[in-house]
């Protein structure tokens, strides 16, 4: 298997269908203007890459400003008397049943014959 990825249709290329393709943008656009072209190219593949590395760094940026504003790992704020008084069921945990009779109450009675 082929480790490097592949252009579907440049995986059948050779070096001579390489070649032929050099002679028919040769014949295409001349001599003279073949240089100018591939300046061209490099030219713009650079502005490209340019464009990239800037739109990399404003992302960078903008998660760093993100991480900045986010607190860092600090202890919860401590209970108030008030917290202890009037408890609020937390999400995830399961509030106490207060409906029934206290767990120190005993047995129940048995009903009485009449």
């Amino acid at each position: 298997m082929n480790p490097e990825p592949t252009i579907a249709f440049l995986d059948s290329i050779g070096g001579g269908e390489i070649l032929m393709i050099f002679v028919g943008v040769l014949l295409l656009f001349g001599p003279k203007r073949l240089p100018e072209m591939a300046r061209m190219l490099g030219r713009t593949s650079a502005q490209f890459q340019k464009s990239f590395q800037e739109f990399k760094d404003l992302l960078m940026k903008a998660e760093q400003a993100v991480e900045a504003e986010r607190p860092l790992d600090t202890p919860p704020p401590a209970a108030s008397p008030e917290d202890y008084a009037n408890p609020q069921p937390q999400p995830g945990h399961d509030a106490p049943d207060r409906s029934g009779a206290p767990d120190d109450a005993g047995p129940p009675e048995p009903p009485r014959a009449g």
